[in-house]
């Protein structure tokens, strides 16, 4: 495994160093595509990175959030299938907003139609864009208790899909939180209060 991937492996002590290293890799991408006058598209978590780290080296830089495009993988929805509102505690817009974009001075924060969730109403818009643009810059993301990425569970966990090959092929969709997902974020989103947390979701695909 060593001999595999060890050039490509960064190993850190801490979560706030993991923090630390992807802001840095952030600003690294951001300075590269502003000397060339171009838009950089990333594709951001909620919950493993602490984005207090992306705005604390971004004042740090003087750097401008204006040509940055940033899509966020998923967001939680009521038991009608819309949004939840800013002001639920589980909100994923406000959790951004509040780690990250807060921090930053206004005139140097994203352009508004630059931050994307996935829409309800229009779940397939993201793959579109995605595709239009043939691809993001750079994804980041982590393993949840199931091997899920964004809110996508393994078949052989509870997720939709029934097999790796359509779990490969899934795309941005409105979906039921797998039990085992929704202990993970009673452990840590929520913390143990299980009345508050969303049973449905809308969430980016593996495609």
């Amino acid at each position: 495994l060593k001999n595999r991937i060890g050039s490509r492996l960064t190993i850190v002590d801490t979560a706030d160093d993991l923090s630390t290293y992807v802001a840095c890799e952030f600003c690294n991408l951001l300075e590269k595509k502003q000397k060339k006058d171009e838009m950089l598209t990333v594709i951001l978590p909620v919950g493993p990175l602490d984005y207090s780290f992306f705005a604390l080296e971004i004042n740090k830089r003087n750097l401008s959030l204006k040509n940055v495009r940033i899509i966020i993988m998923d967001e939680y929805l009521d038991e009608d299938d819309n949004i939840i509102p800013l002001s639920h505690p589980m909100s994923f817009r406000r959790f951004v907003n509040d780690t990250f974009f807060s921090h930053i001075v206004r005139e140097k924060r994203p352009l508004q139609d630059n931050i994307i969730f996935p829409d309800p109403n229009n779940p397939g818009a993201v793959t579109k864009l995605i595709d239009e643009i043939s691809g993001a810059d750079i994804l980041w993301g982590g393993f949840g208790i199931t091997g899920h990425i964004a809110f996508n569970d393994p078949p052989s966990m509870f997720g939709e899909p029934e097999d790796l090959e359509s779990f490969l092929a899934s795309k941005t969709r409105k979906i039921t939180i797998s039990p085992v997902s929704n202990a993970q974020m009673l452990m840590g989103g929520s913390f143990g209060n299980d009345e508050i947390l969303p049973k449905r979701a809308i969430t980016i695909g593996i495609y």
